[in-house]
């Protein structure tokens, strides 16, 4: 009789552990695809560099939750990196610069002010007949429009306007 316990579920659900040779090869990669993207390389680049898919260090990622982690982090410290430049663009006066931090890091007080209003809606309009919203005739708009040119004309009688 041997004292051996039949394999339970949990056994069976575990992976075999991967050879060591291949273990080496993936975190050499691995460390490739972090170093490129420590240099300022995107994901897809430092991954071609390494002779991996995106996917493959996609699916990295969501297996090890440290190697995600550390790549979140490089990313963050490049974008840091780049708005330290972008703030010293500022400081030194470049105006470009200065236009693009205020409207992008306070867009309430800085941004453009080009809003247009639209008061006609758009789908009811075509079904509907143009309406004179003042009940104004078209001869007492031309006889105000004069009235206003005729304001317009200096005493002397020399015409300024077309």
């Amino acid at each position: 009789m041997t004292d051996q316990n039949p394999p339970q579920a949990t056994d069976q659900a575990i992976p075999p552990p991967l050879p060591k040779r291949r273990l080496k090869t993936q975190t050499r990669k691995m460390l490739a695809v972090l170093r490129g993207i420590a240099k300022g390389n995107t994901i897809s680049l430092a991954c071609e560099s390494a002779g991996i898919t995106a996917m493959t260090f996609w699916n990295w990622r969501k297996k090890w939750p440290r190697i995600s982690a550390l790549t979140e982090s490089l990313i963050a410290s490049k974008i840091q990196a780049v708005e330290d430049k972008l703030f010293n663009q500022c400081v030194n006066g470049n105006m470009t610069a200065i236009i693009f931090f205020l409207t992008n890091r306070c867009p309430e007080r800085w941004s453009d002010r080009r809003a247009l209003v639209n008061n006609t809606n758009v789908f009811n309009a075509r079904n509907a007949p143009a309406k004179d919203e003042s009940k104004e005739s078209v001869e007492a708009i031309f006889s105000r429009i004069e009235s206003i040119r005729a304001s317009l004309i200096p005493p002397d009688g020399t015409k300024q306007l077309p």
